[in-house]
């Protein structure tokens, strides 16, 4: 894969012009803050950028999250996201790209009716990880039907990061340090 070599290179740029995509390789990310974040990702891959973020900030809002809900953003979520790992397939960047996708906490189950949703909740939450060799098409882990409680192979977010880390080769087990000193 080429390397970009900084986010002002003529590839990088050309990358960030999702207008220049093919509209039958846009089409299924939409036109949603994160469907397009979701198309400049697999672009700025595809022109060598080695690590890249979209970020969903709406549906974490405790008091936004039945707003949300109601108007299907989590199905356009995992319309989105299998778009990515579709799309990114595709142009043959999956084996050597990985996607996350998380949250930084659970939510409760039962909604908190003073904040009209659901408050950060640690017991369970939810991940998706995708490509970089990583076996597809697995479940790990499972809550009781309410969502309370792990029933069974809970995973913490440490085992996750090592994971991911593993997957760029870096070694979650090693401890590194830096030269700098902080200002």
């Amino acid at each position: 894969m080429r390397r970009t070599r900084s986010s002002t290179s003529k590839r990088a740029r050309t990358a960030f012009d999702v207008s220049k995509e093919s509209p039958s390789f846009a089409e299924p990310f939409g036109k949603t803050p994160f469907g397009m974040s979701c198309l400049l990702a697999t672009r700025l891959v595809e022109a060598g950028g080695p690590l890249r973020d979209g970020l969903v900030r709406r549906l974490g809002h405790p008091r936004r999250q039945l707003e949300c809900a109601a108007k299907a953003s989590v199905a356009a979520f995992g319309r989105r996201s299998v778009s990515l790992g579709q799309r990114a397939e595709s142009k043959g960047l999956l084996d050597s790209t990985v996607i996350l996708m998380t949250g930084e906490f659970g939510r409760t189950p039962k909604i908190n009716p003073q904040r009209n949703g659901r408050d950060h909740y640690p017991r369970a939450m939810f991940q998706l990880m995708a490509g970089g060799g990583i076996r597809g098409g697995q479940v790990l882990g499972a809550t009781d039907d309410k969502g309370l409680e792990p029933t069974h192979d809970p995973h913490s977010p440490d085992d996750v990061a090592a994971t991911f880390y593993r997957t760029l080769g870096i070694d979650p087990t090693k401890e590194y340090h830096t030269n700098r000193v902080a200002p």
